[in-house]
């Protein structure tokens, strides 16, 4: 069914208004440019089968702007890079990447694998791009891969973008495409990824240096999906789903992770189907 957009004042969390001028969306992440005035907004509606598009919306007004900027199909994650020049977005059901220059408006369509390009029907679906994180130079984007177990990384400042090298993600469990690598973060010094895997229920900590994992921590709460690091770099916050296949659905999780040993340190039970964290520069965890 269609989402909506809702804007709220983070200071005392009261809502303000709801995104006017959108239907038929399924609304899965926002980029918020620096200036704070303009999101882009991905569609992860289960009924999509062809290429859809990035919403630009006014986020002062709470308005569409256009909805022009192509994406692939069921683009489920979207990243602005910190210098606000570029916008990326992950593509569940075409297997590409959707590179958005912002000063420009010109789009890059990026095949995931470009040695096995999605040809848009049949299940030749390889490797089902889902979370996005930009490195700290704005030069390189990790794209989080369910189906394939990796992540694919691209190099943004080659026009045309390039393929740049993989990372293989080790997992183990009984499902086909949701138990490899669905959400990431860099940590503030950009040694270190922690990598969400789904319905593997672990956590993967990646050497980015190095291109190679550490170490692969267990989380008690089923369904790891959402993680965030704090701005010292010291903790990580991974939001478990909880299993939504089972009635009744059991809160989720909040696992806090010391970076410098990665191991987890506590826990916080939270509201059902906690797919998101956020950390906030105020030292709130959202």
């Amino acid at each position: 069914a269609p989402g909506r957009v809702a804007k709220f004042n983070i200071a005392d969390n009261s809502f303000v208004d709801t995104l006017k001028g959108i239907a038929g969306v399924l609304p899965t992440a926002i980029a918020v440019s620096a200036t704070g005035d303009t999101g882009f907004v991905c569609n992860f509606d289960v009924n999509q089968t062809v290429a859809g598009h990035i919403y630009r919306i006014d986020l002062t007004t709470m308005t569409l702007i256009d909805s022009l900027l192509q994406s692939g199909i069921r683009t489920h994650d979207i990243k602005i890079s910190h210098d606000g020049q570029h916008v990326v977005a992950a593509s569940f059901n075409s297997d590409n990447i959707t590179v958005i220059n912002t000063q420009t408006s010109d789009v890059q369509l990026i095949d995931a694998d470009p040695t096995n390009p999605f040809e848009g029907s049949g299940d030749t679906l390889t490797q089902r791009p889902y979370g996005v994180a930009f490195d700290n130079n704005d030069s390189l984007v990790y794209i989080a891969c369910l189906k394939g177990r990796q992540i694919r990384i691209f190099d943004i400042t080659k026009n045309p973008v390039e393929f740049a090298g993989k990372i293989d993600v080790p997992v183990a469990g009984g499902y086909t495409e949701f138990e490899g690598p669905a959400q990431l973060k860099l940590t503030p010094d950009g040694r270190k990824l922690y990598i969400t895997t789904y319905k593997a229920n672990s956590v993967i900590v990646v050497d980015v240096e190095n291109r190679r994992w550490l170490s692969s921590i267990p989380v008690g709460t089923p369904w790891s999906f959402g993680v965030d690091v704090s701005a010292d770099g010291t903790r990580a916050y991974v939001a478990c789903v909880n299993n939504q296949n089972e009635l009744p659905v059991k809160p989720g999780k909040v696992y806090v992770l010391d970076t410098a040993t990665d191991k987890f340190i506590d826990s916080i039970t939270v509201g059902k189907a906690s797919f998101m964290v956020h950390y906030h520069d105020r030292n709130h965890v959202h």
